[in-house]
């Protein structure tokens, strides 16, 4: 109920040094773009301390990443209004708020498909953030998409996708990065990918996999 909206079901969270931030997902009947804002400074059983703005957006978002002014929300799936929700619709949406911005203004808040960069370049689950690049983790398909911080969000050339599924990478839920490396948490399945950031995106020998099945005889 925070600003009378139906602030439920979030999915992953970012803090900007001040804020926490929870990434939306839907509220039983449909996906939804409600961000929920609390203001650490505040009382945390304190309303005043919560805010929420709708973007009117229906589409899911599962993780956030931070850059250290704007935060990516991760598209996953999208809905269409009045009809059953369903994850058979994949979304390539990504929705960006600028945190030096007022957050209950719509100029705060951009968007951008990843569609633009292949079919297969939607559905994530995670992302993370390597000091320039931000990257979305792919749930489904292997398909890595990172932002050039540099460019121009709404540019098509700012952004890159590479298909990761030669080099082992299937299924996933988050990804870390430890400087160097960005690791993807494999779901569903062994196969764990890092890629090296120091090198080319879409080279192949930037890209290291390997079977942690039977790790310590487990």
């Amino acid at each position: 109920g925070t600003d009378g909206q139906n602030t439920v079901c979030y999915y992953g969270a970012a803090f900007d040094g001040r804020h926490v931030i929870f990434a939306p997902r839907d509220d039983a009947l449909g996906y939804h773009s409600r961000v929920l804002r609390y203001d650490t400074r505040g009382s945390f059983k304190d309303r005043d301390a919560w805010s929420a703005y709708d973007a009117d957006l229906p589409h899911s978002a599962q993780g956030a990443a931070f850059d250290g002014r704007h935060v990516y929300f991760c598209p996953g799936y999208k809905s269409t209004p009045g009809e059953p929700l369903t994850e058979s619709r994949l979304s390539g949406t990504v929705l960006r708020l600028d945190t030096a911005g007022n957050f209950r203004d719509e100029l705060s808040y951009r968007r951008f498909d990843t569609k633009t960069l292949g079919q297969e370049a939607v559905c994530f689950d995670g992302g993370a953030f390597d000091g320039r690049y931000i990257y979305f983790v792919p749930l489904l398909h292997g398909v890595v998409v990172r932002y050039d911080t540099q460019g121009q969000f709404e540019d098509a050339g700012s952004w890159e996708a590479f298909d990761a599924r030669p080099h082992g990478l299937g299924m996933n839920v988050g990804a870390v990065f430890d400087g160097r490396w960005l690791y993807f948490c494999a779901y569903g399945h062994s196969s764990m990918v890092r890629y090296d950031t120091r090198r080319p995106f879409t080279d192949g020998n930037s890209w290291e996999g390997w079977d942690a099945a039977n790790t310590g005889g487990l």
